[in-house]
């Protein structure tokens, strides 16, 4: 959706700063209202971050995990398609 790479760069933080306060990164998100919480289970962020807790606090293994790493895969695999088909060719 942008034409340069510079374009790129400045969107990186109009994705990534929600992002980053609603993952529960720096606030529990049971601590938050309502309807940032369901803002929250939008982003993948929010289940790396719960994966990450779950492994390192209660030594869960990845078949612990595998809600957590089915998420991100997906959110993965769209956004690598979408990539594919708004990229212009040469």
């Amino acid at each position: 959706f942008t034409r340069n790479e510079f374009q790129v760069i400045q969107l990186i933080p109009v994705f990534f700063t929600p992002q980053i306060f609603l993952s529960g990164v720096f606030l529990p998100v049971d601590g938050m209202p309502e309807y940032l919480q369901v803002v929250s289970r939008a982003m993948p962020l929010r289940y790396a971050v719960e994966g990450l807790r779950k492994m390192m606090l209660s030594g869960s293994g990845l078949t612990d995990v595998t809600l957590e790493l089915a998420v991100l895969v997906t959110v993965a695999v769209l956004a690598l398609g979408l990539a594919g088909t708004t990229v212009r060719r040469a």
